[in-house]
């Protein structure tokens, strides 16, 4: 599982050999800690072909410092691929040592390719059917060696083909919230009008994201999404960074910064998003923005309907 972020976790992407360290020779003894749960399953799977394996994984802390030590992943889940049945709820174990896991997620693999913590299907406190989008954390100690009942919501629109990439810089401006939560990286195949337009889009598979678990301050951030260059020709209408406040709500988050027409830069005036093309087996680089925490609470304004092209 890996990250991006500078030195947290959602962006890096973390290569392992197929299969490689995620067995585990318990031996005769019974393994006395583990993390126990069910995961549910949401909406339609996608073609199986390029789905690999679905594994839990477990972090130890934020930022991560060592990929190989910091990280617990599960066995891959038994999932049925029988394309006429979507829901299923799935019980899960992981062995896991003494300590706080502040965040457990499911991660899918895409075949030829190695983990990314991009591809993410849920993560424990997030189920968007009871109302919860706030992470929590797990712990394992020899007063509770068996943590149970942490269930996850897993949505399969999340499990979109990725082929290509697109990078860049976001540079902060403005004062670091203190009550931030996390960052979300987006690219959209339109541009959303509103807040709820910035979950559906992601819930129907017709944009993707990257969680950026950033809670301190830093001046810039290097980011490398995955994105499909099938789906409508590879054009990606809007490439933003959404701002979500700790105990808030997904459709209280608020873009804070966007890739736009180069020459919008007067102050309070809507930009202009500017439209990027992936390709194929292919990473674009170049596609820098600014992120500014100062236009917060209402967020960035920028163009929804019909806007003139770029100069």
């Amino acid at each position: 599982m890996k990250s991006q972020i500078s030195k947290p976790l959602l962006g890096l992407t973390l290569l392992l050999l197929p299969g490689g360290g995620c067995d585990y020779d318990h031996g005769i003894d019974p393994i006395p800690y583990r993390i126990k749960g069910a995961i549910t399953f949401v909406g339609r799977p996608p073609d199986w072909w390029y789905i690999r394996e679905v594994r839990i994984a477990a972090v130890k802390k934020f930022p991560l410092e060592n990929l190989t030590t910091d990280l617990v992943f599960s066995d891959p889940l038994p999932i049925s691929r029988d394309t006429s049945s979507a829901a299923q709820t799935i019980p899960y174990e992981l062995v896991a040592s003494p300590g706080t896991y502040p965040l457990i997620g499911l991660l899918w693999r895409q075949n030829d390719s190695g983990w990314n913590v991009g591809n993410l299907l849920g993560i424990y406190g997030i189920a968007l059917s009871r109302g919860e989008f706030n992470f929590k954390e797990v712990g394992v100690s020899e007063a509770r060696p068996v943590a149970d009942s942490v269930d996850i919501e897993a949505y399969w629109p999340f499990a979109i083909r990725r082929d290509a990439n697109i990078s860049g810089t976001i540079k902060f401006d403005g004062q670091w919230r203190d009550d931030t939560d996390f960052l979300i990286l987006g690219s959209y195949l339109k541009t959303p009008k509103n807040s709820s337009d910035f979950l559906i889009e992601i819930l129907n598979g017709r944009a993707l994201f990257q969680i950026i678990f950033q809670r301190t301050p830093i001046a810039s951030y290097r980011y490398n999404i995955g994105v499909n260059s099938a789906i409508d020709g590879g054009e990606y209408k809007f490439l933003a960074l959404f701002w979500k406040g700790k105990n808030a709500s997904p459709l209280d988050m608020r873009a804070i910064g966007l890739y736009h027409c180069p020459e919008d830069s007067l102050p309070g005036l809507p930009l202009r998003p500017k439209a990027v093309k992936a390709f194929k087996d292919s990473t674009i680089t170049g596609f820098d923005f600014k992120a500014n925490f100062s236009s917060l609470p209402g967020g960035i304004p920028y163009c929804k309907e019909i806007c003139a092209p770029c100069n």
